[in-house]
């Protein structure tokens, strides 16, 4: 099943590209225009901040892609193992019976916690 991305999830990613992308447009025309001042920021401060958000980014995403390939292969065990432990419990259900308490341990919702 494809999980969607919520509409906040997107709009937070839209955000980080919008400030992404005005950093560096700014930077470029600040490049451009070196009289131009802000207060209390450098020129330089601004540049060193824009690239510390840029290499976070990049590491965000690259985690991203590699939880991306680890969820895949979750999904691909899962596919494999679902139908092993359907035909373990309808065994242990003929085992033990239906009213066991051993078959009671390993019914649907019956205890997730362990």
């Amino acid at each position: 099943m494809k999980k969607t991305t919520t509409p906040a999830k997107k709009h937070q990613n839209l955000a980080y590209i919008v400030v992404s992308r005005q950093t560096r447009a700014i930077l470029k025309l600040w490049r451009a225009n070196p009289e131009f001042r802000i207060r209390d920021t450098q020129f330089g401060d601004y540049e060193k901040l824009g690239k510390e958000f840029d290499g976070v980014s990049e590491k965000i995403d690259a985690r991203n892609r590699e939880l991306t390939k680890l969820r895949k292969e979750r999904d691909q065990l899962a596919a494999r193992l679902a139908p092993l432990n359907i035909r373990a419990r309808s065994g242990m259900r003929g085992y033990f019976g239906l009213r066991s308490p051993e078959f009671a341990q390993i019914k649907i919702g019956a205890s997730l916690a362990a």
